[in-house]
């Protein structure tokens, strides 16, 4: 059984990859990765069994998790999918140039072109020809907005803008300290240094009028059902209020997994960053691209293109080996792959457990949280034009 939680922090969460702040090297908090949200809730489960000392960090690896998810006043949100190309019309007629988004898909190499692609795998193409510069747009999308476009509805455009980005990275808060020496207990000259934080606290968040009552949080999903409380969360072991009760924002719509149950194929998308053992390619897959989706026996999957984002660089701290861990690269949260569907489940419910499942390839990656997928509908998408060879 899977326990859903909310995780609301009382304090700016400090999340960073270890570079120094400053003008310099500027490493500004960021969104923390699966293994800070997994360390977290694991250590509240050992504080639950009363280990104070940490005697069953080993053990505690055995307690699946997932997330972090961004859980906004309007449900919940999800990385910008890397398969949405958004342009600024410059030919618009208006004052202000519109945003105009593309979906891009699997297709065609245009006559002529080609390319080192791995044989089977296809380009992800704009179907139409768009005219327009890319432009940066909100890092979170609203999850209902999303599944409701890939159904075919209009997108509110206006949750596009830099300016619909969400209240924690807009309001970030930087704070300057002092390096302490412990003989004399004053400060080191000249030994300055900066902490940058993601503030959730919606008492904090100022818009024109004065204050907002907009209210972020982060969700988590555990194994295990934990005790409601203070836990310590990222740098600086920040408190942040756990509470369960946010199952339903978690739910699969219905007519999504109505639809993905009889569609040829599905469209993945990271909600959290993957860990593969070849780079890009889920080891799961052999040489034809096909394999078994881990952890949901029967789903036999063909991988056909892939819209990447920049991977990134992560490692963090073995808290059951007491060192570093080895830094690894993550595929980015938001790329999203194609599937066509050669073999389904006998269980009817294999949609629902496809939802918010993990894609990586290790199955300890898998209980962190690497790589947890929404499937979407792969529209107007023609799985016929790769082939097998």
């Amino acid at each position: 059984m899977t326990h859903y939680y909310q995780l609301d922090p009382t304090a700016p969460l400090v999340f960073r990859s270890g570079r120094p702040f400053g003008s310099g090297g500027r490493d500004g908090s960021r969104f923390p990765w699966p293994s800070a949200i997994a360390g977290a809730l694991r250590t509240a489960w050992m504080r639950d069994e009363g280990d104070v000392h940490f005697q069953r960090a080993q053990e505690s690896l055995e307690c699946a998790a997932a997330g972090p998810f961004l859980i906004g006043p309007k449900g919940l949100y999800v990385p910008k999918p890397a398969d949405a190309l958004v342009l600024r019309d410059e030919d618009a007629k208006d004052t202000t140039p519109a945003l105009r988004i593309h979906r891009m898909r699997p297709g065609k190499f245009a006559e002529g072109c080609g390319s080192t692609l791995p044989q089977g795998l296809c380009p992800v193409v704009v179907p139409t020809d768009p005219v327009g510069k890319p432009q940066r747009t909100a890092s979170f999308w609203r999850l209902d907005q999303l599944l409701a476009w890939d159904s075919g509805q209009p997108f509110a455009m206006d949750q596009l803008e830099p300016s619909a980005e969400p209240a924690p990275f807009r309001h970030r808060q930087t704070s300057t300290h002092v390096q302490i020496d412990r003989k004399t207990g004053a400060s080191k000259e000249g030994q300055l240094f900066q902490i940058e934080g993601l503030d959730f606290g919606r008492a904090r968040h100022k818009d024109k009028d004065g204050f907002s009552s907009e209210h972020w949080a982060l969700g988590a999903r555990f194994s295990t059902l934990l005790t409601e409380g203070l836990i310590h969360l990222g740098g600086e072991r920040r408190a942040t209020w756990l509470q369960s009760g946010v199952d339903h924002l978690f739910a699969m719509p219905p007519a999504l997994a109505q639809a993905i149950s009889t569609a040829p194929g599905v469209a993945l998308t990271f909600c959290t960053p993957a860990l593969f053992s070849q780079g890009w390619k889920p080891g799961w897959l052999d040489n034809a691209l096909c394999g078994e989706f881990p952890g949901i026996s029967g789903l036999r999957l063909r991988l056909i293109a892939c819209a990447l984002e920049r991977w990134q660089g992560i490692s963090g701290w073995d808290l059951a080996r007491q060192q570093p861990k080895p830094a690894r690269k993550a595929v980015a949260a938001g790329s999203t792959y194609w599937f066509e569907i050669l073999e389904r489940p006998t269980d009817a419910q294999w949609p629902q457990t496809l939802w918010l499942a993990s894609l990586s390839d290790a199955t300890q990656d898998r209980r962190d949280g690497w790589g947890t997928v929404i499937p979407r509908i792969a529209q107007d998408t023609d799985f016929s034009l790769c082939t097998q060879g």
